[in-house]
């Protein structure tokens, strides 16, 4: 699988879609359940950068997952999911990049402190617990060395 996927990436790449293995990345990062699309925008907000560390723009981000899209890698639109096959062997791969994992966890952890903190306390249906129960199925294994997430400066 991690064969397959990995040259649907470089595909990708050769066809003008270079941020789409860092992107794929990261929503492998997710739980089973789908990811909201706006969540993933906020990758942008937060810093998701490709491999050579350039921050990936909103615009950047919904073509390159139109295009993981076209090949079938994710599904759906307003939700996003990540065939469990292709989920397994991304962060098998990621296992193996230390670098590269540090960095997609490290927008993993932000994204999920950011969906968190955008409740309204005030608002009953959006209490702290409910937002913690919502993004429970999303944490992870976290990288060695914890919130250090090796991010570049910039």
């Amino acid at each position: 699988m991690a064969v397959l996927y990995g040259l649907s990436l470089d595909l990708l790449a050769g066809h003008g879609v270079p941020h789409a293995r860092p992107v794929l990345a990261l929503l492998a990062l997710f739980a089973a359940e789908p990811v909201p699309t706006a969540l993933l925008r906020a990758a942008a907000v937060v810093g998701l950068q490709d491999p050579r560390g350039v921050r990936i723009t909103e615009e950047v981000l919904e073509r390159t997952v139109t295009a993981l899209r076209d090949i079938g890698l994710v599904h759906g639109t307003s939700l996003l999911t990540v065939d469990p096959l292709v989920r397994e062997a991304v962060r098998a791969a990621l296992a193996h990049e230390p670098e590269a994992a540090q960095a997609v966890h490290g927008v993993f952890v932000d994204l999920l402190e950011l969906a968190v903190h955008a409740v309204d306390p005030e608002d009953p249906g959006h209490a702290p617990v409910v937002a913690r129960a919502r993004a429970a199925p999303h944490r992870g294994p976290r990288p060695a060395g914890g919130r250090d997430r090796g991010r570049r400066p910039g």
